[in-house]
């Protein structure tokens, strides 16, 4: 008998399937599926750190903080992209105020005593929102019905 042939049932009905057996290796799958998702993940995160640097959520006299947003990767067995702005060293934007501006801030004195507050002028999380939407519909659009018929 035909080895392709031997579930068939010649009765009608189709295949008769007894039992399938399959030996996956789920670190080639993950390695597989980090390869092919990479360069959309870059994709997004380049989005994300473009629509930041282009916000007017705030305003940049000396640019050092629209110049500091930028894509960062932790390298190949890391399973994401950082988005950074701000830096603390010569070689890095100086911007070390990043989070002042995103989060907001309590204005003290030198003594201490509160004399108001800077609201918060969020531009990193709005960003990363509008592009995880914009990845999110182009997905979507790319995705075809699937029609399947069984018998």
């Amino acid at each position: 008998m035909d080895p392709s042939r031997r579930n068939y049932n010649p009765q009608g009905g189709g295949l008769k399937i007894n039992k399938v057996d399959v030996d996956i290796d789920i670190g080639v799958i993950v390695e597989a599926v980090k390869e092919a998702v990479r360069p959309g993940l870059r994709a997004v995160a380049e989005d994300v750190a473009s629509r930041a640097r282009a916000t007017t959520a705030f305003v940049d006299k000396d640019g050092f903080l629209r110049n500091s947003i930028r894509v960062e990767d932790p390298g190949p067995e890391s399973p994401f992209l950082l988005v950074k702005a701000g830096g603390y060293s010569a070689s890095e934007n100086y911007a070390p105020h990043v989070h002042l501006v995103e989060f907001g801030h309590e204005m003290l004195t030198k003594d201490g005593r509160r004399v108001g507050r800077v609201e918060p002028k969020e531009f990193m999380r709005p960003a990363r929102d509008a592009a995880l939407q914009h990845a999110n519909e182009i997905a979507a659009g790319a995705m075809a019905p699937v029609d399947i018929k069984i018998g």
